[in-house]
Formats: C-alpha cells, sequence, structure tokens
C-alpha cells in the first residue's frame, strides 16, 4: 500500500521498531551480518590479537630475522652485506662501527631497564636494528684466513648450523611467545637447558659466531670489539635488574653458573 510515511504505514513503522526504541535486530557493517549473532567482546579480542600478530610479524620478526641474516652473513663469509654507499672516511669507519652498534645496543638495554612492554621492545628493536645494516660502513682487509673460500664456507655452513640449533634451544626454554613478543616474559627464573650452562647463553652464541671462524676480516673484528663493549655495560646491568627481580634465587643461580663460557667466565 502505497502511503508514504503517514498513516497505518507510520504506526507500522513505529511498530516494527524502525523509529522506536525497542530492541531490534542489529545490522552490522554495510548490512553484511547481523551483529546480534556476533559475539561482539569476543571478535574485539581476536581482533587485537590479529592487530598484535601482524605489528609483531611486520615490524619485529621480519626486521629482526633480516639483521640476524646480515649478522650471520658477516660470521659465515668475510664481511657484511653493504646496503647503502660508503659515507664515511675509510680511517673513521672502524669508530663509526663500533659507535653504531653500542647505541643500537644502549637502545635495547634502556628498554629493558624501563621495563618496557614486551611487544613494544620486540618492535622497537626489530626497526632499530635495521638502522645497524643500513649505516654500517664496509671495510677491508683480512687479519687472519686459514684454507681457502670452499673451507670458509662449509666452516660457516657448520657454524650457522650451530648457532641455529643454540638459539632454538634458548627460544624453547624462554617461550616462543614471549620471546616473540606476544606475552611478557615468565615471571619465574630460567635455569633449565642452555641457561643451566651459562647465564647469558644467547650473548655466548653470538660471540662464539664471531671469533670462531677461519677468516677474521676487519669488518667481523670491528663487529666482535663492538659487541664485547657493549657486553661489559650491559651484562652488569642485566644482572643488578635480575638480582633486584628474583633475590636469592637470582644469587644461588649466579654463584653456580658460569657467566660466559661454561667453567671458565
Amino acid at each position: 500500500m502505497n502511503c508514504g510515511l503517514t498513516g497505518n504505514c507510520t504506526r507500522r513503522l513505529f511498530h516494527d521498531g524502525i523509529f522506536s526504541s525497542s530492541p531490534r535486530p542489529k545490522i552490522g557493517i554495510h548490512g553484511i551480518f547481523p551483529l546480534r549473532e556476533f559475539n561482539t567482546p569476543r571478535a574485539f579480542k581476536i581482533m587485537m590479537q590479529l592487530m598484535r600478530f601482524s605489528v609483531v610479524i611486520v615490524f619485529g620478526m621480519i626486521p629482526a630475522g633480516i639483521f640476524f641474516w646480515w649478522l650471520l652473513h658477516g660470521c659465515m663469509f668475510q664481511s657484511f652485506p653493504q646496503t647503502s654507499a660508503p659515507f664515511a672516511p675509510a680511517e673513521w669507519r672502524p669508530l663509526w662501527n663500533i659507535t653504531l652498534f653500542c647505541l643500537f645496543g644502549a637502545v635495547h638495554s634502556a628498554l629493558a631497564e624501563f621495563g618496557i612492554n614486551r611487544l613494544a621492545y620486540t618492535v622497537i628493536a626489530g626497526v632499530t636494528s635495521l638502522s645497524v645494516i643500513w649505516l654500517w660502513q664496509p671495510m677491508e682487509g683480512m687479519l687472519w684466513q686459514f684454507g681457502d673460500d670452499r673451507v670458509a664456507w662449509w666452516f660457516g655452513t657448520v657454524q650457522f648450523v650451530v648457532w641455529l640449533i643454540g638459539h632454538l634451544w634458548i627460544i624453547n626454554e624462554m617461550g616462543l611467545s614471549s620471546f616473540l613478543g606476544f606475552s611478557e616474559l615468565e615471571k619465574q627464573l630460567v635455569t633449565s637447558g642452555p641457561y643451566a650452562w651459562c647465564r647469558h647463553p644467547m650473548h655466548f652464541n653470538i660471540l662464539a659466531s664471531l671469533l670462531m671462524t677461519p677468516c677474521m676480516s676487519a669488518d667481523r673484528l670491528t663487529m666482535l670489539l663492538a659487541v664485547s663493549l657493549y657486553l661489559v655495560v650491559a651484562i652488569p646491568m642485566e644482572e643488578a635488574r635480575l638480582c633486584e627481580q628474583y633475590g636469592l634465587d637470582w644469587q644461588r643461580y649466579k654463584k653456580r653458573t658460569a657467566m660466559l663460557i661454561p667453567g671458565v667466565l
């Protein structure tokens, strides 16, 4: 019946709830699905988890993966991949690279010291790691080399496999979700697995990868010095924070476990 918005049609529209305040079926975005059949709190939670996952993947895992590939390439071969044109004078490049990496490490230590959210830590760490790749200045020169390039390649391949197994072992003890930033780190002190051998197995793994090589280039030596200088400052800061957090448990663990090298240091 064509009656516009007057008479019976008007009363019917109000009766059906179109203009009334009475409960009525809620229509979703563009009428695609009814919200009354959609658990809104659960949907919001799922959406937030997907956003969190996307942020970690794009800004955390991918940059971190690129950085570790870049770092391992320098460990396995003679130099780190060059990503930008050199701009620093050759004589200043060692100082520039060491300062660059130490600043990168200082950001990480500061974030951990202030107790920043694990997700934010993962994202900032991933993004800042790309700055090291981009600004690192290539260096020429070889301090020592045993064997030819084929020996170096095989040694680097074995080194990569050992490094990967070591890191997977560490991540397994930390918990994959915590390591990637999907959840906060466990409140309980981890003392099993690689942490039963030394207090900082990830640092040991990186140092061993840089040092144990048949060929020591100027690039790799510079990175080794930069990592070592950073750890001299970072490890005491980290252990002071752990001591404050775990108290007697940490002190007992520190007394029976080496810092980096089991039975030596």
